[in-house]
């Protein structure tokens, strides 16, 4: 009996030195130890949950941050109205005819078949012929008068049969010969009697 015990000891020492050899390999896994180790392990655990959790929330804050630096997206530019164009420059019209007024037309004793308005509405029918001479006299450079006076002799039938420019230097020029010519075609209404004279002005504006 006095000799079994060291042995019993001697035994249950080798066998806890090799149970805990084999659990410090990972061979096989002791309770007890695995409850100290485990007791380790949640140490370590809680001791690195902090380091988890910061960087959890260095994470969040990142990405906050990101969520904050994330620029919205740029709107289209806005359509701006441009203003109109300003209306064209009306074109210079050049000199023209300022056509007589009945006021203004002097004739001999009228008859009763023929009257002013007549007339005046006779001489207007040539002021695109008129406005024509004026434009062909501007083209080629003609020195213009201010104001062309035309005499007409119109038989009783309303033909002119006659009829010049008071001023002779405005009667010779292209202008006054074309002025001559439209006056020509002038037609007054027929009359009885005697042939009547018929002097109007055509003023030449600049």
């Amino acid at each position: 009996m006095s000799r079994a015990w060291p042995i019993a000891l001697i035994v249950v020492a080798v066998v806890v030195i090799g149970v805990f050899t084999a659990d410090t390999l990972g061979i096989i896994r002791v309770p007890s130890l695995a409850s100290s180790s485990g007791e380790a392990d949640t140490e370590d655990e809680l001791e690195e949950e902090p380091l988890d959790g910061e960087a959890t929330d260095e994470r969040r804050r990142v990405r906050r941050t990101s969520k904050k630096r994330k620029t919205k997206p740029a709107e289209p530019p806005k359509k701006v109205d441009k203003p109109p164009p300003p209306p064209p420059k009306p074109a210079k019209k050049g000199p023209r005819f300022s056509m007589p007024t009945p006021s203004s037309i002097t004739t001999s004793k009228l008859p009763a078949e023929v009257n002013l308005d007549a007339i005046h509405a006779a001489i207007g029918r040539q002021a695109p012929a008129f406005k024509r001479c004026l434009q062909d006299a501007t083209k080629e450079g003609a020195d213009l008068p201010g104001r062309v006076l035309v005499s007409m002799t119109a038989s009783p039938y309303g033909k002119i049969t006659e009829n010049h420019i008071k001023d002779r230097a405005v009667e010779r020029s292209a202008l006054g010969r074309c002025v001559l010519r439209k006056s020509g075609s002038i037609r007054l209404p027929s009359f009885s009697g005697d042939p009547i004279t018929v002097a109007f002005p055509l003023t030449v504006v600049e």
